[in-house]
């Protein structure tokens, strides 16, 4: 009989130091990307929209980030392993195939003007010839608190060019608002985003020719405050969420979830 070991994941696994003005840390580390689209379109281009990189990857990178102060604000950046390139052979030892490991480096500025938050950002990833390798970048823009009211707008590019791989251009615009009423908070965001998938092959007329796929994003939901007290809290979250992709003379979608979450804390 053969006895296999039981496979051990971690959803995050990570150390670091964190100072006042510099910090580094190593592992399964979190990272936003509700807070970011550029992590969507850069790992997920194939997805885009709807929080892929949340719900597949979990909101984390395997690798090493840090942040350092400098001037007005603060530099972020990240090494990610983003897969292990698996190497095969035959019975005599002849590589069948042996892609190298693929990574992304990735940085960020984090600064204010009279308030208003302006982060720009730019990833790329490097890998052997035989795997895509995107350039990806954007711009974060954050307004300051108007009496409980809060807008924001995210802009992200992506390019991947790589012979042998799918290329394609990918582009994604966020505008987002959050309020606190009184009583919960409000969030909302609407994205407009579109991936131009490059030199597709048509069977019907023997042509490679651009395939465009089009797609809106509505995040909507309500944090309703439910318990308080001393020793933590709960919060029902009534959530909708709308999804349309269209591709030309292909495919007209359109998607509704609508959720009704529990948040509990504890202290």
């Amino acid at each position: 009989d053969i006895i296999a070991r039981p496979t051990v994941n971690f959803t995050q696994l990570f150390l670091g130091v964190h100072r006042d003005n510099w910090g580094v840390e190593a592992g399964i580390f979190p990272i936003s990307g509700l807070a970011n689209p550029i992590f969507d379109i850069h790992y997920m281009p194939g997805v885009m929209v709807d929080i892929p990189f949340t719900l597949y990857r979990l909101g984390t990178l395997v690798g090493v980030s840090g942040y350092v102060a400098a001037g007005p604000g603060k530099i972020n950046a990240f090494i990610s392993n983003d897969f292990n390139g698996n190497y095969v052979e035959d019975a005599e030892g002849n590589d069948l195939n042996n892609p190298h490991d693929a990574y992304t480096i990735g940085a960020n500025y984090d600064f204010k003007v009279q308030d208003f938050g302006i982060q720009p950002i730019a990833m790329v990833r490097v890998a052997s010839d035989s795997v895509a390798a995107p350039l990806s970048y954007g711009i974060n823009l954050s307004s300051p608190d108007f009496s409980g009211f809060k807008v924001g707008f995210d802009a992200a590019l992506s390019n991947q060019t790589v012979d042998g791989t799918a290329k394609y251009d990918a582009q994604l615009f966020r505008i987002l608002a959050s309020l606190d009423p009184g009583f919960g908070s409000i969030e909302a965001w609407f994205d407009i985003a579109k991936r131009t998938d490059k030199d597709v092959y048509d069977e019907v007329t023997n042509t490679t020719m651009d395939v465009d796929h089009n797609y809106t994003y509505l995040w909507l939901l309500y944090k309703i405050p439910v318990f308080k007290s001393d020793h933590g809290s709960l919060t029902m979250i009534p959530r909708v969420r709308r999804i349309t992709e269209k591709i030309d003379n292909a495919k007209d979608y359109t998607r509704y979830k609508i959720e009704l979450l529990f948040a509990m804390s504890f202290k």
